[in-house]
């Protein structure tokens, strides 16, 4: 083994040997052979081609090949081949390689002979067939490993033997057993090493194989025990002794090696190898480029022996490909691992093959049986892979049993249904019809129509079942006459669905004949014909309506129909349900009566009672119900065109217990026939109020959160006993409160003779002690505009220091803005005053004046007044004071509430008697107010 070198010219020269130095021989040496004997030549003599720069020629001569070299001079039974004999060999032929197997020896056999012709000695090598000859290295060896990529390349096991070519322009370089070895392009290196388990390939462009040890193989004797290189001499150095030496010039010039004393001359771009007695060291004197390679024996301290027993790779994609009754072809992937032998095939657990290709042929099977057939890789080391199996089912040829009481039905004139009782073959997979010998269809269940018969023909049908195999059996047949031609006179009718009607969304409509027909329609009123627009899908109403669809059918014999009118109409309103007793109802009698109204005439109301939402499934509301106790109460109502509303409820309920007696908690306003009353009423849903005489009328308000009632009615200037008592929701009514209440002369009915109109908003007369701070008129700006007209008439005692008229408005930011007074100061002079605010309640105004001298203990007649921008102050009905005001400027505020006029209040000194006032809406006449002044003074 050693290098392929077919960068050195002429042919390529590969080194497969054994390293025995026993079977080294001198040229001339008589050599005994048996087999093939390989001839390689250094420098060839001039006239064997090819010539220039020929350093390495191989031949090989074949007895038996005659075409390809004449074996005349060889003497097929002799037992020697001298150097001679070679050389003629030599001299004679220029075929690369040819086989001398008719060559026989009487000593030896089975053996391959190299011959040197060297300048000076030469050897012949015998390699006789051992374990460590390259003739055996293809059996002993398997390939375990491939790879092309740089870097460190971890084996699956301990390797022996490693095989890289150079596929590259540049040099290989790689790692091994601690050797970096190079190869050159058109390079291969081969060779048998000590056991290892790593590979570095450094650099270069290659395809590597790594070898193991056939299981059961020997260890190999001789292994490459050192490479080095260089371009210098140098002394190379062993442990234990080496028997081969091999050394590559690269270079373009001579150098020298010595070995066992002897020296050895490498021509330049050649290729020396030597087999030598023991030797221990190597001198290389050169100063062109080179490689050595140094075999010796296995290194003594490897222990351990690392056979191959890797199972291979499993196959893939196992099928079959062929499958018969009693045989099946199966096939698969070959395994991925490089050194498989052969396959094993198995059916359970017994092995019925082998082979070495990718499939195989399975007989003697039984019918429509499942076999599991295993499919096992084994390498060349005899190691076996755990298998890949796969079910194999053989094919089924039994047809399935016939079906059995095959009929007809349905027959008419050009139809007609064929029934039968199934195939009692468990595998059937369906039934083929046939008409006579014609195919006409398949079905899976037991009944076929046959159609597109002639009328009044007898026919011959017959099914056939058949399996999943596809096998078909013989089949059942039957006779069967079609109906004789009838003449049709009959038009179709149609039928439209859903059906006309009211509905509450569109709908989509589809029309239907009795019989076979074409249908023909039209949407905008007109009458169809066979001119209209052809029916063939439902009909889409949209929600306008009403959409009215007219249709006719005509059949295959022509008949047609008359008009079919189908009108749709739509209401998507939804209806409401009203409940007599809404939202709820607490009653105290037998029982109550609860009424229920739908919104939309024609509506169906449904029910319950037992709190559970209605449904369309619910009661259906026909009359008033009667009901008793408690009981919630809900319902909905549907529409005919089929809106549901929403769900009314009401909640029922029976008490008998009678709600607490109100509890009064103010008097207030107290008129001449009338007053405001305040209570607190508990649970009470109405009040009863009246007195000795009867019912009181009042109206019942809330303010504030605070039930009140204004009693109207009520004796003037008297005292009345006012009752009052509490009715619930359900008609229980409480015990009675009652309060003494006292009206005064205070009201709207003036002095006869004075002015009495529409204006007139507030009377009174004969006042007299009244208390302070007596409020008559709540809310003036509910009787006066702003800034309208306006008159205040008073005629009364005014007491010294006391106000007859006190009247403050509170406008939000303008703290106590709008004042009015009118009172008598120490001196018995009347004074007043007033202050306005225009309507953007940004500017006020004051005004005021004085009167002349007045008594203090007779009666006045006072008169404030406004007239468009006139403000007047009348005392005794002559004008004190005249002033003009501006018309945005306002006495009583629209944005004020519940700001009272004060009567009589602030009386600090004496005893107030009102004789009469009164307030009017507008500004009276000189000539009202004489009236007035008249009648009252």
């Amino acid at each position: 083994m050693g290098f392929f070198l077919g960068s050195m010219g002429g042919s390529a020269i590969t080194f497969k040997r054994a390293y025995d130095p026993s079977l080294a021989y001198k040229k001339n040496d008589t050599v005994s052979l048996s087999g093939s004997i390989y001839i390689c030549i250094k420098n060839a003599p001039a006239g064997i081609s090819p010539t220039n720069n020929t350093y390495w020629d191989i031949y090989q001569a074949a007895g038996s090949a005659s075409t390809a070299i004449d074996d005349s001079n060889i003497n097929t039974t002799a037992s020697t081949l001298s150097a001679s004999k070679i050389n003629e060999l030599i001299s004679s032929k220029t075929v690369a390689l040819e086989d001398l197997s008719d060559v026989n020896t009487t000593n030896k056999t089975n053996n391959n002979v190299l011959a040197y012709d060297m300048p000076s000695d030469s050897y012949v090598l015998k390699t006789p067939n051992t374990s460590s000859s390259m003739s055996s290295l293809e059996t002993e060896f398997t390939i375990k490993d491939t790879w092309t990529t740089v870097g460190i390349r971890n084996m699956p096991q301990p390797m022996y033997r490693l095989f890289v070519v150079n596929l590259g322009t540049d040099k290989v370089t790689f790692k091994v057993n601690g050797m970096t070895i190079n190869v050159l392009p058109n390079e291969e290196f081969d060779e048998v090493l000590n056991p290892f388990t790593t590979v570095e390939i450094v650099s270069g462009t290659f395809f590597a194989k790594a070898y193991a040890l056939r299981s059961g193989s020997p260890y190999p004797k001789y292994v490459l025990k050192d490479y080095f290189d260089g371009d210098t001499g140098q002394e190379r150095m062993f442990t234990g002794a080496a028997f081969s030496l091999t050394v590559c010039n690269d270079g373009y010039s001579d150098l020298l090696f010595t070995a066992n004393d002897l020296v050895f001359v490498v021509a330049a771009r050649s290729i020396e190898e030597e087999f030598l007695e023991g030797f221990t060291s190597v001198s290389v004197n050169s100063n062109s480029p080179y490689r050595v390679l140094v075999k010796g024996l296995l290194t003594d301290t490897i222990s351990g022996y690392f056979p191959d027993n890797t199972a291979p790779n499993e196959i893939t994609y196992l099928h079959s490909s062929v499958v018969t009754a009693t045989s099946a072809t199966i096939e698969w992937t070959s395994s991925n691992s490089i050194d498989i032998d052969h396959y094993e095939i198995y059916s359970y657990q017994s092995k019925i093959g082998t082979t070495k290709n990718n499939n195989y042929t399975i007989t003697g099977l039984t019918e429509k049986t499942s076999y599991n057939i295993t499919v096992k890789s084994v390498d060349k080391s005899g190691n076996v892979s755990s298998g890949v199996t796969f079910t194999l089912l053989t094919s089924d040829i039994t047809p399935p049993a016939n079906v059995t009481n095959l009929a007809a039905s349905s027959i008419t004139q050009n139809s007609v249904m064929l029934n039968w009782t199934g195939s009692s073959s468990t595998d059937t997979s369906g039934y083929d019809i046939y008409n006579s010998s014609s195919y006409v269809g398949t079905t899976t269940v037991t009944n076929y129509t046959l159609t597109g018969l002639t009328a009044g023909t007898n026919y011959t049908f017959n099914v056939k079942a058949k399996d999943s195999s596809g096998n078909i059996s013989s089949g059942s047949s039957i006779s069967v006459t079609t109906s004789v031609q009838v003449v049709d006179s009959t038009p179709p009718t149609l039928t439209f669905n859903p059906p006309p009607g009211l509905y509450n969304a569109s709908k989509t409509v589809s029309i239907s004949p009795n019989e076979s027909s074409k249908i023909y329609y039209t949407t905008d009123g007109s009458t169809p014909t066979v001119s209209s627009t052809l029916y063939s899908s439902p009909i889409n109403t949209g929600t306008v309506g009403p959409f009215s669809i007219k249709a006719i059918g005509v059949d295959d014999a022509g008949n047609v129909s008359t008009v079919y009118t189908a009108t749709y109409t739509f209401d998507m309103v939804v209806p409401s349900v009203t409940l007599n007793a809404s939202p709820g109802w607490t009653y105290n009698t037998a029982s109550v009566t609860v009424s229920m109204t739908s919104s939309k005439v024609g509506g169906v109301i449904y029910y319950t009672l037992d709190g559970t939402a209605p449904n369309t499934s619910s009661s259906i509301y026909t009359s008033p119900l009667s009901l008793t106790g408690n009981k919630p109460v809900k319902a909905i109502v549907k529409d005919p065109a089929g809106n549901i509303s929403s769900v009314a409820s009401s909640s029922i309920v029976y008490d008998i217990t009678p709600p607490g007696a109100p509890t009064v908690s103010d008097i207030s306003d107290i008129k001449d026939t009338s007053a405001v009353i305040k209570y607190d009423s508990l649970d009470a849903r109405t009040m009863f109020i009246y007195s000795d005489s009867g019912y009181i009328d009042g109206t019942t308000q809330m303010v504030s959160n605070i039930k009140q009632a204004r009693l109207l009615g009520l004796p003037k200037n008297n005292t009345t006993n006012v009752y009052l008592k509490s009715v619930d929701e359900a008609g229980n009514i409480s015990y009675q409160t009652s309060v003494a209440l006292t009206t005064t002369n205070l009201g709207t009915t003036p002095t006869d003779g004075t002015v009495n109109d529409a204006s007139l908003k507030v009377w009174g007369e004969n006042l007299s002690a009244l208390p302070l701070g007596c409020n008559f008129l709540h809310n003036p700006q509910n009787y006066f505009v702003g800034n309208g007209d306006f008159t205040f008439t008073y005629t009364g005692i005014i007491p010294k220091y006391s106000s007859v008229l006190h009247y403050n408005s509170p406008v939000s930011g303008l703290n106590n803005t709008n004042k009015l007074y009118i009172k008598m100061d120490g001196s018995s002079t009347i004074s007043w005053y007033l202050k306005t605010i225009d309507n953007s309640n940004s500017t006020t105004k004051d005004y005021g004046g004085q009167s002349s001298v007045v008594s203090n203990s007779e009666n006045v007649h006072i008169v404030l007044l406004r007239r468009g921008t006139s403000l007047i102050f009348k005392v005794n009905n002559i004008i004190v004071s005249s002033l003009t005001i501006p018309s945005t400027h306002e006495l009583f505020p629209s944005t004020t509430n519940d700001s009272p006029c004060l009567i009589g209040g602030a009386i600090l000194s004496g005893t107030s008697l009102v004789k009469h006032f009164a307030i009017y809406n507008r500004g009276l006449t000189d000539t009202e107010l004489t009236q007035n002044y008249n009648v009252l003074k």
